[in-house]
């Protein structure tokens, strides 16, 4: 590789790198500017929080914190592994863990807080489970009563009106048959 070559791919590389962090000192000082924001916003949400007033349900509030946590804890992780590559050199993997423990004590930090985590939703569930079954219960209890009812409900069928069977006494031509025939059902009557 003719010389002029090699001192040309370095030039170029070494633009690329401070062109890189330049792009990255950049997105440092915005990043800054945002937690400063954050920072102010949070004490503003304290101030309002001691007058009374309460913004967000704290469920959601903890959603949000659990997101940032998450997200804030990766970033670190990731700023920190930049920053001891570039003083220790190319690293031989790109999960390498790091010698000084700064990496391992938010992982053992988000660690701790996963298993926290866990903790609470597992006697959420628990809660909920119980609360289900006491409903599946209730439910069933209602149904029960609700079919006992309509088996009491049962309408009786009356008459509405009582009948009175009409009968006649056949009369007879010939004088055969007995003097006190059985009278004979027509029709019924109303009382």
């Amino acid at each position: 590789m003719p010389k002029k070559h090699y001192k040309a791919r370095l030039e170029y590389f070494q633009g690329e790198e401070s062109d890189i962090l330049k792009r990255g000192q950049d997105q440092a000082s915005k990043l800054l500017e945002w937690y400063k924001e954050r920072l102010l916003s949070v004490q503003k949400k304290a101030r309002l929080l001691q007058q009374g007033s309460v913004s967000l349900d704290p469920a959601v509030h903890e959603q949000k914190l659990n997101f940032l946590r998450a997200h804030i804890t990766e970033l670190n992780r990731r700023i920190l592994a930049v920053m001891e590559t570039s003083d220790k050199g190319f690293p031989a993997h790109h999960n390498k863990t790091t010698s000084n423990g700064l990496a391992n004590g938010a992982n053992d930090d988000q660690l701790v807080w996963l298993h926290r985590q866990n903790q609470r939703l597992n006697q959420e569930l628990a809660e909920k489970t119980k609360m289900i079954d006491q409903l599946k219960r209730e439910n069933e209890l209602v149904r029960k009563s609700q079919l006992q009812r309509t088996e009491r409900s049962v309408p009786i069928i009356r008459p509405s009106a009582f009948v009175r069977p009409a009968y006649q006494i056949p009369t007879s031509i010939n004088n055969n048959h007995p003097k006190n025939p059985s009278p004979h059902k027509i029709y019924d009557t109303l009382m």
